[in-house]
C-alpha cells in the first residue's frame, strides 16, 4: 500500500477521527490481525464470526500500531488516534475501493466453480514476464480478502490479478463493484457451494455478475467448451472471447497431449507446454494465453511464463514421498474437481498400485447423496486399485463404485482418520500412486502429513541399521 495520511483515510471512509496530527501521521500498511501487527501499521478491528478484533486493540497498539479503525460504539481508550466508523468491514470495502481508484492499475478478475486460484497464478506468471504484476495472496477472494488484496497494490504495479469467490448470489457483484475489473475470466461453472447457493441456476447467476460488471471497453474471457459458462456471453456489454478445444473458440487448443506430469498443446501452430498433472489445467493455460495476447505478448514470452509456473500447495500438487507418487489435492473438492482427480489416475503410468483417498464433498445441500454416488461411479471407471473413503457420505461413494463394478474388497469405508491411516498402512507398497482429495473441512492434508512421517520413520530405521552395521 502506498503511504497515506490518517486524514486521507478519514476522508475516504468517513466516520469520526479522535486524536491529534491526523494530517501528519502516515502509514503504508494495515493489519486485521493483532498478532501480526508491525510498527507503523494501522490496526483495523474486524468483528468476525469467531473473533472480535476490538478485543485486541490494546495488543495491536503495544505491537506498534500508529492508529486504529474501530466501530463507533467502541469504548476502549487508546493512546493512538482512532477513526470510528459505523461498521469496520464495510469501511474496509469502502477504503479499498477508494484506494484501487487512487493507484489505477489494470485490474483482472477471475471467478468460477473450479480453477480460480490456478488460473490466477498462471495468468500472473505469464504477465510477470513483461509487466509488474500483483496477485491476490493465498485465497483472499471474499468480502475481506479482496479488499486486503487491493491494498497490496503499490504505485509501481501495472496489473492486479484478483480472485473473486462467492457462496451466495450478489457477492461477486459486490466484489466487482469494489475492484472494478477491466478483464473478467470465468473458468467453469460447476456445483461448488450448491448448498449455500440453493440451486444451479443461482450459481450461474452469480458467476455472470463478473461479466455484467465489466465496462464496455472491457473483455470477458469465458470457457467456451462449458455450455453454462459460454451462456454468460449474452450478459456482457463488452467484447467476449471464448477459449477451449472446440472449433468455435477464439483461442483454440489443438493436438492436446497429456502425459503423467506434462501437458502439451498447440494454439495457431505454436506449441505450448506445462509441467502440470491433469488435462483440466488446459482451460487456465488458454485463459493465460488470451490475456497475454490482449497485452501484446509474443507466444514465446507466454511460454516463458508457463515455464515459471509452479503447482500450488494442496491443489493438484505432485509430491515424491520416498518411492510414492503423491497427488496432494487436499485444498478443496466438488464434483467437477473430483472428476479431474479421477482423470489423473487414468494417465498414471507407474509400476505400483493406484490408491485414491477421498473425503466428503461439503456444501452440496440436498444433492449431496446423488453427487457422492456419482463420484463412486466415476472412481470405478478410473483404473483405481484401492479406494479409501472418509466421511458421512462414504457409504454413497462406495455404493456408487460397486454399482459400476468396483470390487468390494478394493474399497474401505473408514469411520475416522486414524482408522483410515491404519488401513492405508496395511495396503501401501513401494512405487504406489496416492491421490488425496476432499473438501477443506475434511482436513485431508493429515494424510499427506502422515505419509511424510512414515517415510521419515523408515529412513531413521534404515540409518540406524546402517550405522549399526558400520560399528561391527
Amino acid at each position: 500500500m502506498k503511504s497515506i495520511t490518517l486524514k486521507q483515510l478519514l476522508s475516504a471512509i468517513g466516520g469520526r477521527g479522535i486524536g491529534n496530527d491526523l494530517d501528519k501521521i502516515k502509514s503504508h500498511s494495515l493489519s486485521i490481525d493483532s498478532r501480526t501487527v508491525q510498527p507503523g501499521e494501522i490496526f483495523w478491528a474486524i468483528q468476525g464470526d469467531r473473533y472480535d478484533g476490538h478485543r485486541f486493540i490494546e495488543e495491536a497498539i503495544e505491537r506498534g500500531a500508529v492508529a486504529v479503525v474501530a466501530n463507533k460504539n467502541t469504548n476502549s481508550k487508546s493512546s493512538v488516534p482512532v477513526i470510528k466508523v459505523r461498521e469496520t468491514t464495510e469501511a474496509l470495502k469502502k477504503f479499498s475501493a477508494w484506494y484501487r481508484r487512487s493507484v489505477e492499475p489494470f485490474v483482472i478478475g477471475v471467478t468460477g466453480s473450479v480453477g480460480k486460484t490456478t488460473t490466477r497464478e498462471l495468468v500472473s506468471s505469464v504477465l510477470s514476464e513483461q509487466f509488474e504484476t500483483m496477485q491476490s495472496p493465498k485465497n483472499y477472494n471474499n468480502h475481506i480478502g479482496l479488499p486486503l488484496s487491493l491494498l497490496r497494490i503499490e504505485s509501481h504495479h501495472d496489473i492486479a490479478m484478483l480472485e473473486l469467490g462467492a457462496s451466495h448470489v450478489g457477492e461477486i457483484q459486490e466484489l466487482a463493484d469494489i475492484a472494478a475489473p477491466q478483464i473478467g475470466i470465468v473458468t467453469k461453472i460447476g456445483s461448488a457451494h450448491l448448498g449455500s447457493f440453493g440451486s444451479q441456476q443461482n450459481i450461474v447467476q452469480s458467476k455472470g455478475e463478473l461479466v455484467e460488471a465489466l465496462p464496455k471497453t472491457g473483455i470477458a474471457i469465458l470457457n467456451g467448451d462449458d455450455l453454462q459458462t459460454r451462456s454468460l456471453a449474452k450478459r456482457a456489454t463488452c467484447l467476449t472471447q471464448f477459449v477451449g478445444e472446440n472449433d468455435d473458440n477464439h483461442v483454440q487448443a489443438t493436438d492436446v497431449t497429456v502425459r503423467w506430469n506434462h501437458l502439451q498443446f498447440k494454439v495457431e501452430g505454436f506449441s505450448y507446454h506445462l509441467n502440470v498433472i491433469g488435462r483440466h489445467h488446459l482451460t487456465a493455460a488458454l485463459c493465460a494465453i488470451a490475456v497475454g495476447r490482449e497485452f501484446g505478448m509474443a507466444a514465446e514470452t507466454i511460454q516463458n511464463g508457463f515455464d515459471q509456473f509452479k503447482a500450488i500447495s494442496g491443489r493438484c500438487q505432485l509430491q515424491q514421498v520416498g518411492s510414492w507418487s503423491v497427488v496432494n489435492d487436499t485444498y478443496n473438492a466438488n464434483p467437477t474437481s473430483m472428476q479431474a482427480a479421477c482423470e489423473i489416475a487414468k494417465t498414471w503410468q507407474g509400476a505400483g498400485k493406484r490408491l485414491m483417498i477421498v473425503g466428503d464433498m461439503l456444501e452440496l445441500g440436498a444433492e449431496s447423496n446423488r453427487y457422492h454416488y456419482e463420484l463412486g461411479n466415476k472412481i470405478a471407471q478410473s483404473n483405481i486399485d484401492h479406494l479409501f473413503v472418509l466421511g458421512k457420505q462414504a457409504k454413497q461413494v462406495i455404493a456408487g463404485a460397486r454399482q459400476s463394478g468396483f470390487h468390494s474388497q478394493s474399497s474401505t469405508e473408514c469411520s475416522s482418520m486414524n482408522a483410515m491411516l491404519t488401513q492405508l498402512d496395511k495396503t501401501l507398497q513401494s512405487n504406489d500412486l496416492i491421490i488425496v482429495k476432499g473438501s477443506r473441512g475434511m482436513k485431508m492434508e493429515r494424510v499427506i502429513d502422515w505419509l511424510h512421517h512414515q517415510m521419515n520413520k523408515t529412513n531413521q530405521i534404515i540409518n540406524r541399521t546402517q550405522n549399526s552395521a558400520r560399528c561391527r
